[in-house]
């Protein structure tokens, strides 16, 4: 074993720490602008929530007090114009929609590639059976906005969107109602395809 001295400990630890240092403000700057670092590309990472179930966030996560609309609006993938940008790649993530409602058309409508969906699907307690899952059980029970013709049509499909069951990550999910004879948690994302 070779003896180092101590300052010679001491400055390559301040060295060390330095670059450590440099290479976390670097990330954190490239977080914050959405912009790429050296290591590969960054997302810019958004959280909005409308504010209705009056959830408090936790002190230092950044929320945006926005509802669906507000949110793709200013994140979606659109212009002022609503004509598709290039320019941004937008994946939005939506955990527990409330049942009943549906925000995929208006989400889909925003230009996004894709969507994740988490929670109940297809006939649980979360957004519309018909109009966000697609469930052909549920077609007539819910009041369709595009027209007699297009009925039949999956909304999600008919807006050029793959439904894709994400079964590997829904086995490590879990929700306040699951049990080991139940589970209701599930994660499934609706990509859009590329013509």
């Amino acid at each position: 074993k070779s003896k180092e001295n101590t300052s010679d400990v001491i400055a390559k630890f301040k060295s060390k720490r330095g670059r450590k240092q440099t290479v976390k403000q670097q990330r954190k700057t490239s977080r914050e602008e959405g912009t790429q670092t050296n290591d590969g590309a960054v997302p810019q990472i958004v959280a909005t929530d409308d504010g209705s179930w009056k959830i408090t966030p936790y002190s230092n996560a950044s929320v945006e007090n926005l509802s669906v609309s507000q949110a793709i609006s200013k994140h979606g993938s659109r212009d002022a114009n609503h004509e598709p940008t290039q320019q941004k790649h937008v994946i939005v993530l939506c955990s527990w929609m409330p049942m009943g409602e549906d925000w995929t058309e208006e989400i889909r409508n925003g230009g996004v590639a894709e969507y994740i969906l988490i929670g109940e699907k297809d006939d649980g307690n979360c957004g519309d059976n018909w109009k966000t899952w697609g469930n052909p059980d549920f077609l007539f029970s819910s009041q369709d906005t595009k027209g007699e013709e297009m009925k039949h049509t999956i909304p999600h499909k008919m807006d050029g969107y793959e439904r894709n069951d994400l079964n590997h990550i829904s086995k490590l999910q879990f929700s306040r109602f699951d049990s080991s004879k139940s589970r209701n948690s599930h994660t499934v994302s609706f990509k859009k395809v590329q013509l």
